[in-house]
This record gives C-alpha cells, structure tokens and sequence, in this order.
C-alpha cells in the first residue's frame, strides 16, 4: 500500500498535534456587577502594569452605556443628564466617576451600569424646564 506523498509530508505534524479533544484552558469568567468595582478599574493609571487595558475597558463600558442610551430613547424624551459644551476629558471623567463613587458607600454598592447614568445625573443637571402657563376658563 502507497501512501500518498502529502499524508507522508504531513505526519510528522500529526504526531505532535495535539487531539482534537485538547483545548485551551478557558479564560476567567469576568462579571462587573458594582458600581465599587468599575470605579476600581477606571481608577488605574496607564503606568501601571494592566492599567492601559483597564482603562480602556473604563472607556468601552462607560461610552458603550451612554450611546446605548442615546440609541434607545426616544428623540423627544427628557434627557437624563445635560453635559456642558464643551464637554469634559474622558481623564476628567474618569476622575470625577472614581470620586464620586468612592465619597458614598450607597453609590459604590450601585450596579455598575446604573451608576454610569447615577454619575452623569448628579454631575451635569438639566436645566429644571419652566412651567406652564395657567390656562384661562
């Protein structure tokens, strides 16, 4: 029986292939459930060892949140927060996020999605919009 010549070129590869069945170990299952723990990630400096890919997950979690918002409220709807023109450094932010968490143990135990929009409110306000005139009988 002949082989052909690509199964000949070919085992040496296969005796040290690994099985089908061998894997790479699965990666850690990571879950942001707090307000405390973003606020940790986003507090690393880029210097630090990591500290660039945390705050670049600082970054995507936070702006993935506000354009997610943008994308499903209505055109006409209140808006929750009204940021200054124009609008602050994303360091600033990051800054101001860590601190506010860090000032209030009820802000800290907050989801970490609720307190993105938590922050945003209590930092930049809306205008309080006037009342409407009273209307004549």
């Amino acid at each position: 029986m002949r082989l052909p010549l690509a199964a000949l070129a070919l085992a040496p590869l296969l005796a040290v292939a690994p099985p089908a069945h061998a894997q790479a170990p699965a990666a850690p299952v990571f879950e942001l459930r707090t307000a405390a723990e973003l606020a940790r990630i986003c507090a690393r400096e880029t210097n630090e060892p990591g500290g660039g890919a945390d705050q670049g997950f600082c970054y995507g979690y936070t702006q993935g949140a506000v354009d997610y918002h943008r994308a499903i409220t209505p055109a006409n709807a209140r808006p929750l927060w009204c940021a200054p023109s124009p609008p602050p450094s994303f360091d600033t932010l990051r800054g101001r996020y860590v601190a506010w968490v860090n000032a209030d143990p009820a802000n800290a135990s907050m989801r970490a999605l609720d307190s993105v929009f938590a922050f945003l409110r209590a930092s930049f306000p809306c205008p309080t919009p006037p009342a409407a005139p009273a209307r004549r009988r």
